[in-house]
């Protein structure tokens, strides 16, 4: 399996901004993603971008990239979602234009992971990222900035989320890697040694001594 993953929108082009910052947290879950996929041997490649300073300009340069990588099977373009302010959870979705089944699993998987409702799979024909990339391309909208559910969610359940984002985008599930465990020292065992000892007596006196140390 071949990913080709791009988080949203520019540093200098910003997204929506609430309670999380739309930019910063689809690149922090693009990178964490990314680093699962490489741990457990799924070949794929990340961008960012840094420098567009308006949207056209950004949306063909996220896709210019995706088109220029190696032969992969996937691109997925990762964002946040947003509508109005609000306390309530808002949830997760996936957007596709030819990847219904995919869409609607990662969807799920993203939802679990944060306990947060699932929005589902969505098909959008009006998304620049999901109709010029080459290959298969689904666009994750992973919670809304502007719910304070959703943002709470996040902050607290982020590592799952990438986790269980990464199995459902490469199809099979991601383990964390195995990390090898100091030996564990056997405890000290406990010696009872007899102590000879000569005690005087009267004649006819009958002396018993039992003294026993333990030594560890």
């Amino acid at each position: 399996m071949r990913i080709a993953m791009s988080s949203g929108h520019s540093t200098k082009c910003q997204g929506a901004i609430g309670y999380l910052n739309e930019v910063e947290e689809a690149t922090r879950a693009v990178d964490r993603i990314a680093e699962i996929w490489k741990e457990n041997g799924i070949e794929c490649w990340t961008f960012h971008d840094t420098t567009s300073t308006d949207s056209s300009t950004n949306l063909n340069k996220i896709t210019d990239w995706h088109n220029s990588r190696p032969s992969h099977e996937l691109d997925v373009s990762v964002h946040l979602n947003a509508y109005q302010s609000t306390s309530k959870p808002m949830g997760c979705e996936c957007l596709y234009v030819t990847q219904s089944s995919l869409a609607s699993k990662v969807a799920a998987a993203m939802a679990g992971a944060l306990q947060l409702p699932n929005r589902g799979g969505k098909y959008r024909n009006d998304l620049f990222v999901l109709n010029q990339t080459n290959a298969p391309c689904v666009l994750l909208e992973c919670c809304f900035v502007d719910s304070t559910a959703d943002a709470d969610a996040w902050r607290a359940r982020f590592e799952d989320f990438c986790y269980q984002t990464a199995s459902a985008t490469a199809g099979r599930t991601m383990q964390p890697p195995d990390t090898e465990q100091p030996p564990i020292e056997p405890p000290p065992v406990a010696v009872e040694q007899v102590v000879g000892v000569h005690i005087s007596a009267p004649p006819g006196v009958r002396v018993d001594v039992d003294i026993v140390e333990t030594q560890g």
